[in-house]
């Protein structure tokens, strides 16, 4: 897969092989980024581009390049290889246990409750947020393990 991306990075663009269509389109929707297929890869040698959705017969192409001239994308070739701390990560996640202490659908509403009475998430002074009981600290809650 090669992708291009622009000086902001607000727009990419990814060159898939139609095999890897559906995974890359999967991947996209669970990450949450809007994805569409835009165009695909021929062996003639020539980028066009179409002022509208279908190319019709008698339709001109409003851009006619070869190939060549657009110039070459970026092309890395980087080493992968697993992170030394990957291990160490992965067995410091807390998400398999509170998957298992809180399985989908459980009511959480009694755990809100009970972080909400800690005295270090709860201030008594007047002005700190919409009532009187906001927190004001901005310092990290200590006893949350």
């Amino acid at each position: 897969m090669e992708v291009m991306i622009s000086e902001s990075q607000e727009r990419m663009l990814a060159i898939v092989t139609p095999e890897d269509l559906d995974e890359v389109l999967a991947l996209c929707e669970r990450w949450e980024i809007r994805a569409a297929v835009v165009g695909r890869v021929t062996t003639t040698g020539r980028f066009r581009v179409y002022d509208g959705r279908v190319r019709r017969a008698g339709v001109r192409a409003a851009v006619r390049r070869a190939v060549e001239s657009l110039g070459e994308g970026p092309v890395y070739d980087r080493p992968v290889a697993r992170p030394a701390d990957q291990d160490a990560l992965v067995a410091a996640d807390p998400l398999p246990r509170l998957g298992e202490r809180f399985p989908a659908g459980s009511d959480l509403g009694p755990e809100l409750l009970g972080l909400l009475s800690l005295p270090n998430y709860r201030g008594t002074r007047r002005g700190c947020g919409a009532s009187t009981t906001t927190s004001c600290s901005s310092t990290p809650s200590a006893g949350l393990g």
